[in-house]
């Protein structure tokens, strides 16, 4: 069984009155905060991210990441790059693709066999 959950926040670079609005657009300056996190019998996964928004559809970020697995006995940890680029759907929806790269850390953890 996992229970896995997805979040995204956009914040704008300047506020206004109005913040209600009939459509989605991203600016310029914009950030987006957002990550994973997934938990399973056998561990655990967190992954937080924050972006910025270089046009209304190219955001730039980066990912942190750390894992746990309880069966193999292994601990993650990671630093990644990510570059986003969106496509509007409609008038309320979007989509984006993803590219990203990065390090990611497997250890082993002591404990003992038996």
């Amino acid at each position: 069984v996992e229970l896995s959950a997805s979040f995204h926040l956009f914040f704008p670079s300047q506020l206004s009155k109005d913040t209600i609005k009939q459509t989605i657009d991203f600016h310029k300056g914009q950030w987006a905060l957002g990550g994973r996190l997934s938990l399973t019998g056998n561990g655990t996964l967190l992954q937080p991210e924050l972006a910025r928004f270089f046009s209304k559809r190219l955001a730039l970020g980066a990912r942190l990441s750390y894992g746990d697995d309880f069966a193999l006995r292994t601990f993650e940890v990671g630093f990644h790059l990510l570059a986003r680029y969106y496509l509007t759907i409609g008038r309320k929806k979007k989509i984006f693709g993803e590219v990203a790269t990065g390090y990611q850390f497997l250890a082993l953890r002591r404990g003992s066999d038996g």
